[in-house]
C-alpha cells in the first residue's frame, strides 16, 4: 500500500513549482476520503507503469511478428498467463497460511 502512494505523490509533486505549493498541495489531501483517493489513484498509475514495462518487453521478444492482430492476441495471451501464474503463487501462499505454514514472510516480501 506505500508503494502506490508514494508513487502518486512522487508524480504529483514533480509539477510542483515552489516549496509553498507543495505545502499547500500536501495539506490540502489530508482528509481520509482524499488518502484513499490518492492510494486509488497510486495502484492505477503503477499498474499502467508495470503495464507499460509489460509491453516493452513482450515487443522486444516478439519483433518477428507480422500483423498487428496477431501481436495482440499474443501480447493478451502473454498477459493472461503473466496473471495466471500470480494467481496461482497468491493461492499457494494463502493455502499455506490457513494452514498453518510459515509462508506469511514471503506474502509480507511481495
Amino acid at each position: 500500500m506505500v508503494i502506490p502512494f508514494v508513487t502518486f505523490w512522487v508524480w504529483r509533486l514533480s509539477y510542483v513549482r515552489s516549496y509553498n505549493e507543495a505545502q499547500g498541495l500536501l495539506l490540502s489531501h489530508i482528509a481520509i476520503a482524499e488518502i484513499v483517493t490518492n492510494l486509488f489513484k497510486g495502484i492505477l498509475f503503477s499498474a499502467f507503469i508495470k503495464y507499460d514495462f509489460l509491453w516493452s518487453t513482450f515487443l522486444r521478444s516478439f519483433r518477428h511478428v507480422a500483423g498487428v492482430g496477431q501481436m495482440i492476441r499474443r501480447f493478451v495471451g502473454y498477459v493472461v498467463a503473466r496473471w495466471e501464474m500470480q494467481v496461482a503463487r497468491l493461492e499457494q501462499i494463502f493455502n499455506c497460511l490457513d494452514d498453518g505454514g510459515g509462508a506469511f514472510d514471503e506474502l509480507v516480501g511481495m
